[in-house]
């Protein structure tokens, strides 16, 4: 097919940020503020079940910290380097005669590379059966991050009107605007055409204790309410549908601003996404001053070439005519853009990652990845512009801590044998998650 050659518009991603504190704000208001009885029973009844999550979740916590430290003390003896001071060894001068080395001597230790977490969560429909699953798991990973002292921001994308509303001062103002048709010198050149986008700032390094320690019950509450529809949700923070790509393209922006603020050389991009973006098929035709379709399959086949404007380079090709891979090279583009790790999280189930699997490896090699998967509950891939990709079964995460105690009889004893097999579940479910956390640790650190 016909190659057409756009740029990527000017965008307005400062206009869509809702910081920390206007969320938790909102989400206060909504969770503590007065509620109808209905509402106030159904909450009251999931208090203990965060309670118990919260104390749950440190071990997990604590291991990460550990494994990070131990590869952080591993990494600074390999930087490690011996050197002269110049200053004579008063212990040595004795022996100048048969030995010159009798200078003092000083361990030099090179500076590591300093980390940060940039974390994107997916806040779309097709998430809504794993939104609670994903919101704790991104809770572990800002305490970590927060436990460790490196910088972290969190973002949920979403393109719901009531989200891009929230940033109005008064009721007549209009919702902010990621895209125009006509910002800047959108109009007079060939450029991919946008979807709206808002990022919803739930975690921030900035925040003191007090508004972190909330905004942990606060998301934990959220995203349960997501995921369960016998629960109210606030205002503005429904799922919708997934514009990952046009958050994509934001983070180019926002991540390199992220990397300046925080002087922080290896910074890390986490999307938790089921990785399905809404289409960008269509482009604006500077000529016809219209919107057209990008990808034609008819008589005059297209594709887009998508080009940074800045860097005149080309980030998505798009060459085999499916609008469906423009994902992927976004995310590529973003780790050269920036330099920066692109990692993947996606909870699903057992089903769609042996799809994944069977996808990436073919039939005749897969039998191999399919059993470390029974084995360990996840499997990574570097596939689809992610330098890791982790798709983690839906039922695994948890596992650790549900120690199912075996049924008592009526002089309430227990069963032996059912006891061995709860432990061995138990023991299961940790090793399983210690063998997630230890790879996703080390390609942070």
């Amino acid at each position: 097919s016909s190659p057409i050659y756009v740029d990527l518009p000017k965008i307005r991603t400062k206009e869509v940020i809702v910081g920390y504190k206007k969320i938790g704000e909102l989400l206060t208001n909504a969770f503590d503020g007065p509620m109808d009885d209905f509402d106030t029973h159904q909450w009251e009844s999931y208090e203990d079940s965060l309670r118990e999550w919260k104390r749950d979740s440190l071990p997990i916590v604590n291991y990460m910290v550990k494994e990070f430290e131990m590869k952080q003390s591993a990494s600074a003896h390999r930087r490690t380097s011996i050197s002269k001071t110049g200053v004579l060894d008063t212990n040595k001068m004795h022996a100048y005669k048969y030995d010159e080395d009798i200078f003092k001597r000083a361990s030099v230790v090179k500076d590591g590379r300093s980390h940060a977490l940039c974390i994107y969560v997916d806040w779309s429909a097709s998430m809504s059966d794993k939104i609670h699953g994903t919101v704790k798991q991104t809770i572990n990973l800002v305490q970590f991050a927060r436990k460790v002292g490196i910088p972290f921001r969190v973002y949920a994308f979403s393109n719901s009107g009531a989200a891009r509303s929230m940033n109005r001062k008064s009721y007549d103002d209009p919702a902010s605007k990621f895209y125009n048709d006509h910002d800047g010198n959108n109009a007079s050149k060939n450029h991919l055409k946008l979807g709206e986008l808002s990022l919803l700032e739930f975690f921030n390094e900035k925040m003191n204790a007090r508004e972190f320690n909330k905004m942990i019950d606060n998301f934990y509450k959220v995203g349960l309410s997501n995921e369960y529809n016998r629960l109210a949700t606030p205002e503005g923070f429904s799922l919708h549908s997934t514009p990952l790509n046009e958050c994509i393209i934001a983070s180019y922006e926002q991540v390199s601003e992220f990397k300046r603020e925080t002087g922080k050389e290896k910074v890390n991009v986490i999307f938790l996404t089921d990785g399905a973006s809404n289409g960008n098929a269509d482009y604006w035709n500077a000529e016809e001053q219209d919107v057209l379709s990008g990808f034609r399959s008819w008589s005059s086949p297209t594709h887009l070439m998508v080009r940074d404007p800045k860097t005149k380079q080309l980030i998505s090709t798009s060459d085999g005519g499916r609008y469906r891979d423009m994902t992927s090279d976004l995310l590529s583009g973003l780790g050269r853009h920036c330099d920066v790790n692109v990692i993947g999280f996606f909870l699903t189930s057992t089903r769609h990652i042996i799809h994944k699997i069977n996808g990436t490896y073919g039939w005749d090699n897969a039998l191999k990845h399919k059993r470390d998967l029974t084995k360990t509950g996840y499997a990574s891939f570097k596939s689809d512009g992610y330098d890791k990709y982790f798709m983690v079964k839906d039922t695994a995460l948890d596992k650790e801590f549900e120690f199912e105690e075996p049924e008592r009889d009526e002089n309430n004893a227990v069963n032996k044998r059912q006891l061995r097999s709860a432990f061995r579940k138990f023991t299961k479910g940790r090793r399983m998650n210690k063998m997630l956390l230890n790879e996703f640790v080390a390609m942070v650190a």
